[in-house]
């Protein structure tokens, strides 16, 4: 299944189309095998950090910055609607942690997005990446507004490229409201 014979164009061309032809498909099939493959390992991998949430030690941003890779990967890849998801995944998953904490279960990590914001530039809809922001996270030194800014703008960005500008539209609100919430929860 992986030996494949190419046929010399110049004996017959007929059949060194069809032999070309049969080499790029076989090709490209395989390949497509071997992102399959990564990436159900990648996701594996994710999966089994997100167990590991209610043990010492875990960060939520070094488990935003996993599965955003993921995030990356599949926006290259051009699965935008799956980009997404993994987006939305970490915005559920954050929520849960700050209604949690408002009932007494508050994980230490959560503490660092406690800091008062000194400043907020605002909200950024443009595709670029906030490098800037991405570091804070690296750093684990970002506030709760910096880093709901930094996640919906990323969803933002997903969205742009499914061509689905109203979707942010129909998002503002929830998420200005969240932040308003989960700011209350976390003083």
């Amino acid at each position: 299944d992986r030996c494949l014979s190419v046929i010399n164009p110049l004996r017959s061309e007929s059949r060194s189309a069809g032999s070309w032809r049969g080499l790029l498909v076989n090709f490209r099939l395989l390949l497509l095998i071997a992102y399959d493959r990564a990436l159900l390992r990648f996701e594996e991998i994710i999966r089994e950090q997100r167990e590991k949430r209610n043990q010492p030690g875990w960060s939520f941003c070094q488990y935003f910055l996993l599965q955003e890779e993921l995030a990356f990967v599949l926006h290259m890849l051009g699965v935008y609607e799956e980009a997404l998801v993994q987006y939305d995944e970490l915005d559920a998953l954050f929520t849960q942690f700050v209604l949690n904490s408002n009932l007494g279960d508050t994980p230490k990590w959560l503490s660092g997005f406690q800091a008062s914001v000194d400043c907020w530039p605002g909200l950024s809809l443009s595709k670029a990446l906030d490098v800037e922001a991405r570091k804070k996270i690296q750093q684990n030194d970002i506030s709760l507004l910096q880093f709901r800014s930094y996640l919906f703008s990323r969803q933002c960005s997903m969205l742009l490229s499914t061509c689905k500008p109203w979707e942010i539209a129909q998002r503002c609100q929830p998420f200005l409201q969240n932040c308003i919430n989960e700011l209350r929860i976390l003083e």
